[in-house]
């Protein structure tokens, strides 16, 4: 599930090992990709109206990322 409101379910055909992010400011988007295969697993719309700052929730002790 995605973490915004409403819960966005996903589902993915694979789990993946790497995402992408793609901002994009102006069109008041934000979208995450499989980077292995480009394969878009979510998108959401809203408008900007300040700075956008990453945030980073991992959800088990298991899973690490690198940035």
């Amino acid at each position: 599930t995605a973490l915004h409101w409403p819960p966005a379910p996903l589902a993915l055909k694979e789990k993946p090992r790497r995402i992408r992010v793609r901002l994009d400011y102006e069109g008041g988007r934000v979208t995450f990709y499989n980077a292995e295969n480009m394969a878009q697993i979510l998108q959401f719309e809203a408008p900007f109206a300040e700075k956008v700052f990453p945030y980073f929730w991992l959800w088990s002790a298991e899973t690490y990322i690198h940035l």
